[in-house]
């Protein structure tokens, strides 16, 4: 009894030892799960939550790109309205933009300037003089010539046989057609206007006195007449400072016997050659129409004091001599001297291809080409150049002969 008892304990130890054992290895196999599953999380967690800061990255980079285009739009907006703010007053009162022109010391320039006189205005946008002719065609005669930056008013439009196109113009008194493709027109020749044009004096009487100082005490230069021009330099309450067309650069006119305007440059009148002064009933040798011709060809070449050539500038004498030349007739290089060639004549004597001759004080100082009916060309000055003009603009001192047929 006593044996049986022992060997039931020992059995009941075994059996206990085993599910301590079996419940052992259960536990930590359990434990080595849980820890495994917990990795997991954390490692899923810790993806979950790198992808939220990179998502989190993106997000802030592309709102400071986004804020950066939104300032880069403000300041744009900002700019545009601060430019259309500052250009409206003038875009407004006159529907463009002009551009400056040159500023004169002691005179508002702009105030003289009246754009309702310009409509249909067109500027010639070409590099040299442009013909203006009878008709809308090569064919027709030229009737007159405009130089560049010159102005004139459209009347019309024509195609010609050819179907180039024409415009019918009037520049000054020169009414007539000029091809298209010449003519700056509508708002851009509006906005030109101010930059093409010049503020001139004009005078009121005959023999008006320009002087080489601003006092009544200063030397008297020459003289014009009445309605002739002059561009204005510069200002003062009793003296305008003008560009002169007999020598020299500037000098001087009293403010109280002249009009101020602003004025576009208008046509020259090609006209035939005429003695309506003469008291000889001949008509126009083809030398004299040929030599007026050639010199001509010249108008809007630059003026340069001294200068000899039609490219860099070139002085009246210089002209004169360089004409002459080409029909074989050799002249002095200073219009002094060659007022003394040829043979002195009255005015009413005068033939196209004569010379007119000007004094600047007291001396000649000019000389220039008669091409009929009271008009001459010369190489004039620095803002004109070889041109047209009345030969009473000043009064002459001297005609001369050299061409004898």
């Amino acid at each position: 009894m006593a044996v049986k008892n022992k060997l039931f304990s020992l059995s009941s130890l075994v059996i206990i030892a085993v599910v301590v054992l079996i419940s052992v290895t259960y536990l930590n196999n359990k434990n080595v799960a849980n820890m495994e599953h917990e990795e997991t999380l954390v490692s899923r967690d810790t993806q979950s939550s790198s992808k939220l800061v990179s998502e989190e990255k993106i997000t802030e980079s592309e709102q400071v790109v986004e804020d950066i285009g939104t300032e880069i739009v403000k300041k744009e907006e900002a700019e545009k309205a601060t430019t259309k703010e500052e250009s409206n007053p003038v875009e407004e009162e006159l529907g463009f933009v002009p551009i400056p022109g040159k500023e004169i010391p002691g005179i508002d320039y702009t105030s003289y300037i009246d754009y309702s006189k310009y409509n249909n205005i067109a500027i010639i946008g070409a590099k040299q003089y442009v013909n203006i002719r009878s008709g809308a065609g090569e064919k027709y005669e030229v009737v007159g010539k405009i130089q560049p930056n010159g102005a004139c008013t459209i009347l019309g439009f024509i195609n010609d046989t050819k179907n180039i196109r024409w415009a019918k113009v009037q520049s000054g008194d020169v009414i007539g057609y000029v091809k298209q493709q010449f003519l700056i027109k509508d708002e851009k020749a509006l906005a030109m206007v101010s930059s093409v044009g010049r503020l001139v004096i004009r005078a009121k009487c005959d023999e008006l006195n320009v002087r080489e100082n601003p006092t009544l005490e200063s030397k008297i230069l020459y003289r014009i007449n009445a309605g002739e021009e002059l561009d204005i330099v510069a200002a003062t309450k009793d003296w305008i400072q003008v560009n002169v067309d007999v020598g020299g650069d500037s000098a001087y006119i009293s403010r109280e016997y002249v009009n101020i305007s602003f004025e576009l440059h208008k046509a020259y009148r090609i006209q035939k050659r005429t003695y309506e002064n003469s008291t000889e009933s001949e008509t126009t040798s083809n030398l004299r129409e040929s030599l007026v011709n050639y010199a001509e060809g010249f108008l809007g070449c630059p003026y340069h004091y001294g200068g000899t050539s039609f490219k860099t500038g070139i002085d009246c004498s210089a002209y004169v001599q360089a004409i002459y030349a080409k029909y074989g007739y050799k002249l002095p290089r200073n219009s002094a001297a060659q007022s003394g060639v040829g043979t002195s004549i009255k005015a009413s004597q005068l033939k196209p291809g004569d010379l007119v001759f000007y004094k600047r004080g007291g001396s000649i100082g000019h000389v220039a080409i008669y091409v009929g009916n009271n008009r001459i060309i010369h190489a004039s000055n620095k803002r004109d150049g070889i041109k047209y003009s009345n030969m009473y603009y000043t009064t002459p001192a001297k005609y001369v002969r050299v061409v004898n047929n």
